[in-house]
């Protein structure tokens, strides 16, 4: 693997993402006497608000601003694919975007909904991972590695 992908790796989508796992560890060296609340209980309860979708947000539209910049100095076949991915970032902001809406909607009827906060939680973890793997192929394939 290339140096620069995994610099970007660790600046764009581990720091970014550490105040979760770290607030994580707390928790558990906190309350290592007292084990009233799961791991898991305690990861719905930190990424239950839906922060995640906010960095597949953040790291879509770096990555359209960055595609963007580098648009004319591509060519034939790459600058298509840069184009459809460009499109395709468009579209999965918009996805999130109201998919996050309708989950607030949801939470915000019913605030003691349990089962909307595990959803979110799970959606918002895919959702990030399908995102940086997504970005990853994109910027790869836009020549924003080299």
């Amino acid at each position: 693997m290339d140096i620069k992908i995994i610099v970007w790796i660790l600046i764009n989508c581990l720091l970014p993402l550490l105040p979760p796992g770290l607030t994580l560890v707390g928790i558990w060296l906190i309350n290592q006497s007292s084990k009233r609340l799961s791991w898991q209980d305690h990861l719905i309860q930190i990424l239950g608000d839906g922060q995640l979708f906010f960095y597949c947000t953040s790291l879509s539209s770096a990555t359209i601003s960055d595609l963007l910049s580098n648009l004319s100095t591509l060519k034939g076949d790459i600058y298509q694919q840069c184009v459809l991915s460009i499109v395709i970032l468009v579209l999965l902001i918009l996805i999130i975007t109201t998919f996050y809406g309708s989950v607030i909607i949801i939470r915000l009827e019913n605030p003691n909904n349990q089962d909307a906060t595990i959803k979110t939680t799970i959606s918002s973890i895919l959702a990030s991972i399908f995102v940086t793997v997504f970005v990853l192929f994109a910027r790869n394939q836009g020549g924003l590695f080299k």
